[in-house]
């Protein structure tokens, strides 16, 4: 039997851009890590409730921490914000695709298979 405690998969784009996703259901007691991580040409960006660490380089003096207010805090004041202004925000397609994003991972977990978006979703 399969169990799904942890997984782990890849998200190729065009230009050569990867996405490595990664997740378990069973840590340690006490033991918790949520965040991000990316990395790219100049650099590496971890976000997590905490705040943001950017790396510019190997010398420790090439590290910025930065704290930041907890991301749900900011989440809400945006969006309390929009509605005074009236400047609402239509996501519904940034929302669509999320989804469908997350929908070809979990099939792609599900199959141990490939999975791509025109296999999947035809020329959406």
């Amino acid at each position: 039997m399969d169990l799904l405690d942890r997984l782990s998969l890849t998200y190729e784009w065009p230009n050569d851009i990867q996405v490595a996703f990664e997740a378990n259901q069973l840590t340690p007691r006490g033991y918790s890590k949520v965040g991000e991580e990316f990395t790219g040409t100049k650099g590496t960006i971890q976000t997590s409730r905490g705040g943001l660490i950017h790396t510019k380089g190997p010398a420790p003096s090439d590290v910025e921490n930065i704290k930041s207010r907890e991301p749900t805090a900011d989440a809400m004041e945006e969006f309390a914000n929009r509605i005074l202004s009236g400047d609402v925000e239509n996501v519904a397609e940034r929302s669509a695709r999320s989804t469908m994003i997350a929908l070809l991972g979990r099939e792609a977990v599900y199959t141990r298979k490939e999975v791509t978006w025109k296999g999947l979703f035809g020329s959406v």
